[in-house]
């Protein structure tokens, strides 16, 4: 006797081997703990950022005239110190004097300095008392006052600045303020020749300074090259991109990177505290690579791997010459827009702010030396172009267009910076153009590749 024809499909059916199960992602979050974990992050953002714009010099160093006078090196002696700029000096110098525990000397130079930056941003009335504290009976006052004052008549029999008067005038304010000084002094006096030869000054690593133009001179011409062969290949057709996967909703990707920010920062700080007690120095790049690390980690497991997406997928490397010419036409881009905002900042009388920049480093701290490049060139590429092009911008694509999609993951990179406007106007440039980069080719390294190069180019003029 024949089985029924319905017994036959239900003995196939339960013989037939069952296909695997698709991954689901990370775990619901519940809601309470997302909303939880975004404050935590959040008060560590604005926490950081309060830090960072009170922390310019550290006023317990060993040295902190010296650690200004680092950072103000930085700036032209041929042209009046930006507002911003200026700003963060006051602020610096002002919280030197404020500090109950400085010891005399270091009260008498923050004076000094903190004349000729006011005399910078106009402020003659304020820099009068400055001038009559510590500073009497020595050539400054006269110099300073010739170069700031209201009235001319000061500048008469003073001569400009020799190689004796400038030692002595750095001595008691630091080379960049005394330098200054002598310029507008000089400017005021007639002695133009004197100016520009007080201007162009040495730098502290001359040959650094050089070899780094030299580099950012050649890859911004090969960029730039490389920019011009695409846009002339722009109706050519080219290879399909390849399709990557996105199976998280922004939701469910916002979720998953709270929890791998929470878990980051815990498994960061306990670390740390243990670095701490075994007496390990530690300095801020020490802290940002720990973090970045973890970060790196967490993103992986959490992000990636629970949604079955493998490195080949999130970062890809594909045999190409499109992905060469577009990660140098990515460099190119980046850098000319950097000039031009650069350009117009000057023209407004901008600067970037001192909070925007890394802390000056030397090249003998080895240690130090090598924190920084994890912390700057080698983590934060990976890890910031894995969430905000891998995950966020592949997400938008799918439902946006494309310059909606751009331009949304450029704000969503800016803003966690915390910089100045100008600042944070460069970051967003960026952003678009890793954006672009990540969407021409549906590969990750052009933009990681381009990231790291702006980062490294930052680190190195801090060398400097």
């Amino acid at each position: 006797m024949r089985p029924a024809p319905n017994a036959e499909i239900l003995v196939a059916v339960n013989e037939a081997p069952a296909l695997p199960a698709a991954p689901a992602g990370p775990r619901p979050f519940s809601r309470w703990l997302t909303v939880l974990g975004t404050l935590v992050i959040a008060a560590a953002l604005l926490g950081g950022l309060a830090v960072k714009r009170k922390s310019v010099v550290d006023t317990r160093a060993g040295e902190p005239l010296a650690a200004f006078d680092t950072l103000i090196r930085r700036e032209p002696l041929d042209e009046p110190l930006a507002d911003p700029v200026a700003a963060d000096a006051e602020r610096a110098l002002g919280a030197l004097l404020a500090e109950s525990s400085a010891a005399a000397a270091t009260r008498d130079g923050a004076r000094a300095r903190l004349a000729v930056v006011l005399g910078e941003r106009g402020r003659w009335r304020e820099v009068e008392p400055l001038l009559a504290t510590g500073e009497a009976g020595t050539v400054f006052p006269r110099v300073v006052t010739c170069a700031y004052g209201p009235d001319r008549k000061a500048c008469d029999g003073l001569a400009a600045c020799d190689q004796a008067r400038l030692a002595a005038l750095t001595a008691s304010a630091g080379a960049w303020c005394a330098a200054r000084a002598c310029v507008v002094a000089a400017a005021r006096i007639g002695d133009t020749a004197a100016a520009k030869r007080l201007a162009e000054l040495p730098a502290r690593f001359p040959r650094l300074r050089a070899a780094r133009a030299g580099l950012e001179g050649s890859l911004l011409a090969a960029g730039l090259l490389a920019a011009a062969i695409l846009f002339r290949r722009r109706r050519q057709p080219r290879p399909p991109r390849p399709d990557l996967p996105t199976p998280w909703s922004l939701g469910a990707l916002y979720a998953a990177l709270v929890r791998c920010l929470l878990w980051s920062m815990l498994v960061a700080f306990a670390l740390l505290a243990v670095l701490a007690a075994a007496r390990r120095g530690l300095g801020t790049a020490s802290v940002g690579a720990v973090l970045y690390a973890v970060g790196l980690w967490w993103i992986a497991r959490i992000v990636f791997r629970r949604w079955g997406i493998s490195w080949r997928d999130s970062l890809g490397w594909p045999a190409r010459r499109e992905i060469g010419l577009t990660m140098l036409a990515a460099i190119g881009v980046r850098r000319l827009g950097e000039y031009g905002i650069g350009l117009a900042a000057s023209a407004l009388h901008h600067r970037s702010a001192w909070t925007d920049l890394p802390p000056a480093l030397d090249p003998a701290a080895r240690w130090r030396l090598a924190m920084s490049v994890l912390e700057m060139v080698v983590l934060p590429p990976l890890v910031e172009e894995l969430v905000f092009r891998r995950a966020l911008l592949a997400r938008l694509l799918r439902d946006r267009s494309p310059t909606f999609a751009i331009v949304a993951s450029s704000v969503c990179f800016t803003l966690p910076h915390g910089y100045s406007p100008l600042g944070l106007v460069t970051i967003f440039w960026s952003g678009l153009v890793f954006g672009w980069a990540f969407h021409r080719t549906g590969n990750l390294w052009p933009s990681v590749a381009a990231h790291a190069y702006g980062n490294g180019m930052a680190l190195w003029w801090s060398l400097m």
